[in-house]
């Protein structure tokens, strides 16, 4: 089921045509995931790390604003996020 879920996912992805990651005036609009964040707008971005894990580089975007984020999202995205948050210090890692 599980993997029949990323499948599903994947195929979506591979025929989606919005752009991954969008940086504007007025912020950083993340589609590049299941778990993305939508706008993270500028005022909300405390800090940018890089971090490697298993040899992939990945940005996690610190923001100030994390539990308001977490609150707006739901389900099983809510619980990836979440996870985010506890491990790498913010639910969102590009």
């Amino acid at each position: 089921m599980f993997f029949g879920f990323c499948g599903v996912y994947a195929f979506t992805k591979f025929i989606d045509k919005k752009p991954g990651l969008i940086i504007s005036d007025e912020g950083i609009t993340d589609n590049s995931s299941a778990v993305s964040a939508d706008l993270i707008k500028w005022e909300n971005i405390t800090n940018g790390v890089i971090t490697e894990i298993y040899g992939q580089k990945i940005l996690t975007i610190e923001i100030n604003n994390a539990n308001e984020i977490l609150l707006s999202q739901s389900g099983f995205k809510k619980f990836l996020m979440n996870l985010n948050k506890n491990y790498f210090s913010s639910p969102i890692q590009i």
